[in-house]
């Protein structure tokens, strides 16, 4: 599922680390240099949809996948040229940006399954506290066979007020890893505006 989308992404963009670490499951607004440029760029319009889509299903139309790519890679190149980032804030941005969407989504989809707004709500402040050794466990390559670990998600899904129904926590489940892999982006993201990334001279 993952795998379809990120390899689309490599020729697109190139690809970016994939694991956890603490900080925030949306872009955060506090930080500067454009960290939420790609993230509003994809949600401004409806063509979020259609890279989030490819991002989670492998059955998607191949002309959707180069549709997607597309998408993400104008929004990207636009914010880069905007903000003058090093090649690793692009790529940092870029996937803050695609798991942002990707989240927003799915929290679409688990209302349009019976979810009230006030249950997405609470649901979504869960998916942007969850405690540093939970967003390290999703760094665990098996972490979904951790029966312990992956009842404690379903409960906090549940406690939320989401319905107890299996498509609805799956796609929970989805949005709490990527709330992980946002984490992770945005720590890769001020590290490299911490370190001062030189800027690459234009082409």
């Amino acid at each position: 599922m993952v795998f379809s989308m990120r390899r689309t992404m490599a020729i697109a963009l190139g690809a970016a680390t994939l694991a956890s670490a603490p900080a925030n499951a949306q872009p955060p607004e506090a930080i500067s240099d454009g960290l939420r440029c790609v993230y509003e760029k994809l949600i401004a319009n409806r063509g979020y949809e259609v890279v989030a889509e490819v991002f989670l299903y492998d059955t998607v139309p191949e002309s959707q996948v180069g549709q997607a790519a597309s998408i993400l890679d104008l929004a990207t190149q636009s914010c880069a040229e905007q903000y003058e980032w090093s090649v690793s804030r692009v790529f940092s941005a870029a996937d803050v940006g695609l798991y942002g969407a990707t989240i927003d989504y799915l929290m679409k989809k688990i209302a349009e399954a019976g979810a009230s707004a006030t249950a997405v709500e609470v649901f979504d402040a869960v998916v942007c506290s969850m405690s540093h050794a939970d967003y390290e466990s999703f760094g665990e390559q098996d972490w979904r066979s951790d029966l312990a670990f992956t009842r404690r998600l379903r409960d906090l899904a549940l406690g939320a007020g989401l319905p107890d129904e299996d498509a609805v926590l799956d796609m929970a489940l989805e949005a709490l890893e990527l709330g992980a892999r946002i984490d992770y982006s945005v720590a890769l993201f001020v590290l490299d505006l911490a370190e001062g990334s030189p800027i690459p001279s234009p082409v």
